[in-house]
C-alpha cells in the first residue's frame, strides 16, 4: 500500500490577520463598502502564498501540488447557506414523526437574526 493515489489535504490559517485588514470587517460577510471583490480576493490570496512561504521551506512548497485560498463570503452567499440549513431542519422534521409533521418557515426578522448570530466578522462565516 502507498500513497500514489491519495489525497492529502492541508488547512491553514497563516496570514489571516493580513487578510482580515484587508477586508473591511473581517475575512467573511462585510456590511460596510467594498472595494472590487475580484480585486480584494487577489490580494487575499498573494497574501496568504506570501504567509505560506514565509512559515514553510521552499522545498515544502514546491511538493504542494494546488493551493485553495477561499474567497470572501458575501450577503447573498450567506443567504443561500441559510437556506440549506433551514431546508435541511425542515427534512428532519419532516422525516422524525409522519403524524405530527409541521412546516417550519422563518420570517425576515428570524432570518436577519439567525444571519447576524450565526456569523463572526473577524473569523468569517461559521
Amino acid at each position: 500500500m502507498d500513497f500514489s493515489h491519495s489525497l492529502i489535504f492541508l488547512t491553514s490559517n497563516l496570514g489571516s490577520q493580513e487578510m482580515t485588514k484587508l477586508v473591511s470587517g473581517g475575512l467573511g460577510y462585510t456590511s460596510g463598502p467594498r472595494q472590487d471583490d475580484e480585486e480584494v480576493d487577489k490580494k487575499i490570496y498573494r497574501t496568504a502564498m506570501e504567509a505560506a512561504r514565509r512559515k514553510f521551506s521552499p522545498e515544502f512548497m514546491n511538493r504542494i501540488d494546488k493551493v485553495v485560498v477561499f474567497r470572501t463570503l458575501k450577503q447573498e452567499h450567506l443567504e443561500k447557506i441559510l437556506d440549506i440549513e433551514l431546508g435541511r431542519v425542515q427534512e428532519r422534521i419532516m422525516s422524525s414523526a409522519a403524524n405530527r409533521q409541521f412546516v417550519f418557515d422563518c420570517t425576515p426578522s428570524a432570518r436577519e437574526f439567525l444571519l447576524q448570530e450565526g456569523t463572526d466578522s473577524p473569523f468569517g462565516g461559521r
